[in-house]
């Protein structure tokens, strides 16, 4: 049986569970049909992507190169959009923590704390799930940095 390789143009002329359906099998089969796809092609194509994209491209960022994601995938932890922050935050907090450089330690460090939206599909609005605080916390803390919203408030014991 002949694997089916990802193809950008294909990835990208989809929407809705044909996306879905798509990009999961693609995610899943992993390196074997992942090997013809740029990672700087891909990590480029996100800041005009929809949603949707935008989380697979990150997903498919972090199976190309492990050791490359952190940088491409910590500055979406200040995206409004709850889908791309926790993506995002999933990410990196499945890195090993040495792996992580300075610069990328320092984006996660000074991510301001944001309310997160979610579009509802069915009234066309956005609405408010919460913030990313929790998302920041935990990461700060598995990088070994000390919250500066608890140092704030005395304590959060830590």
């Amino acid at each position: 049986m002949t694997l089916e390789v990802f193809e950008l143009t294909k990835f990208q002329s989809m929407n809705g569970t044909p996306l879905d359906e798509y990009a999961s099998r693609m995610l899943a089969e992993g390196s074997e049909v992942l090997s013809g796809v740029d990672l700087d092609e891909i990590a480029t194509l996100l800041p005009d992507a929809d949603e949707y994209h935008s989380v697979y491209l990150l997903e498919l960022c972090a199976k190309l190169d492990p050791n490359r994601v952190a940088a491409i995938a910590a500055p979406y932890l200040s995206s409004r959009i709850a889908s791309l922050c926790c993506t995002a935050s999933r990410i990196l907090g499945s890195l090993e923590p040495q792996g992580i450089s300075v610069e990328v330690r320092r984006v996660i460090q000074e991510c301001p704390v944001i309310d997160l939206y979610w579009d509802d599909p069915a009234s066309g609005e956005s609405r408010q799930v919460g913030t990313n605080e929790a998302f920041i916390s935990e990461l700060r803390e598995k990088l070994g940095f000390r919250d500066h919203l608890c140092e704030q408030w005395g304590g959060c014991g830590i």
